[in-house]
């Protein structure tokens, strides 16, 4: 059968996410070099890059710590892609996580699907949690979409089946991105498709050029 995309509602024993912290994250960036021994071989040029695209911070974001433990039964709004052989479903208010991929003739689970949603102080904006597969991108520390909804949309392949498509602004990179899901009929595989766009990309060449030049 052509592969089918839809919403539905998902229900999981789920701890609350809260509201978003009123208060600016002002704390300082850990320094990469903080408490590790250079060695005097590294050349100049390689310490002045040491560091470079790691976490200095989650401005201009909220932290996101105002969870509890206190869980109970509630519904969470997924989107659903099959074909004959594979479900996969997507939690749009989280990232767009991959929550679950299921191989329909047995029946089988391929990822992890944890039985509960619990958020924990593991990420960037703090709350984070376990399971399914998570979309990351910028920085290391997991996504600041982690905890967030994303834009979704559907798209119409070259081949008529439906696409799934989400997408977002990062703020802290100043950068658009967006991610595409496609199951083609009889596939066995889910097909994912990532795309970043560089809005400053003359800005980055000129950059390089002055690097291989030595005067950066």
């Amino acid at each position: 059968m052509p592969a089918k995309l839809r919403i539905e509602k998902y229900r999981i024993n789920s701890a609350d996410l809260g509201s978003e912290s009123p208060l600016p994250p002002l704390h300082p960036p850990v320094s990469f070099a903080c408490g590790m021994k250079i060695g005097d071989s590294v050349p100049l040029q390689a310490r002045k890059r040491l560091g470079y695209g790691l976490n200095t911070g989650c401005l201009p974001y909220s932290l996101q710590d105002g969870y509890n433990r206190a869980r109970h039964e509630c519904e969470m709004k997924v989107a659903v892609l099959e074909n004959e052989i594979l479900k996969a479903t997507f939690l749009l208010d989280y990232g767009g996580r991959l929550w679950s991929l299921v191989h329909k003739p047995s029946g089988r689970e391929l990822l992890y699907v944890t039985p509960v949603f619990q958020p924990a102080n593991l990420a960037i904006r703090n709350a984070w949690f376990s399971g399914g597969v998570e979309w990351n991108i910028s920085l290391r520390g997991h996504s600041p979409h982690t905890c967030s909804p994303m834009f979704a949309a559907r798209v119409i392949g070259g081949d008529g089946s439906p696409i799934l498509r989400l997408w977002e602004w990062e703020r802290l990179r100043g950068i658009p991105y967006q991610i595409d899901f496609s199951l083609p009929e009889k596939s066995p595989w889910l097909f994912v498709h990532a795309r970043i766009l560089n809005p400053h990309g003359l800005g980055v060449e000129k950059s390089c050029r002055s690097c291989r030049r030595g005067e950066g």
